[in-house]
């Protein structure tokens, strides 16, 4: 435990400061809650990105890409292809990679969000889950709308920035 040092806590709203296993630490949260890890797909066509407007949860009425949680077992990209033929129905996806990681306490919730490049080749997206996600289509990533779903946008400034993670700013 000599490699563990001291660190100033930054209390979350609202949370009770808790005491920690290791003698000398503190951390600010409920230990029965964990972060969930959300997976966010930048599916990219010529130049321009797949969004879609969240019809449901936390976030509703926002502009969003394609995403969802990561389930037992399963990699990173094979979520975020099981996520874009879910929501829209595309299938021509190709894999390009990691793009960006980042720790999200947006809603009252924290996921640790992973961003993942697919390209598409063709084939027109549709709203296979009517209720959850509406309006896919092919968008500008430097002219994107307003609102947009906190956890995507900073997925997508990372990978416009060449960015896997951006620390949040002290506050």
């Amino acid at each position: 435990m000599q490699h563990l040092k001291k660190f100033q806590v930054r209390p979350i709203a609202g949370a009770k400061q808790e005491p920690s296993p290791v003698e000398g630490f503190c951390y600010s949260g409920d230990m029965k809650k964990r972060p969930k890890v959300g997976i966010g797909a930048v599916v990219v066509r010529k130049g321009k990105i797949l969004i879609g407007k969240r019809l449901s949860s936390h976030g509703k009425d926002t502009w969003q890409i394609p995403g969802g949680h990561l389930e037992f077992g399963e990699s990173f990209e094979d979520t975020a292809i099981r996520e874009v033929i879910e929501e829209t129905g595309l299938t021509n996806l190709k894999v390009v990679g990691i793009i960006s990681i980042n720790n999200d306490v947006v809603y009252d919730k924290h996921y640790v969000s992973i961003g993942v490049l697919l390209e598409s080749k063709s084939g027109k997206p549709t709203n296979p889950e009517k209720g959850i996600s509406s309006e896919w289509h092919w968008c500008d990533p430097n002219n994107l709308p307003t609102p947009f779903f906190p956890h995507n946008i900073v997925i997508i400034n990372n990978w416009l920035a060449s960015t896997i993670y951006s620390r949040p700013s002290s506050s």
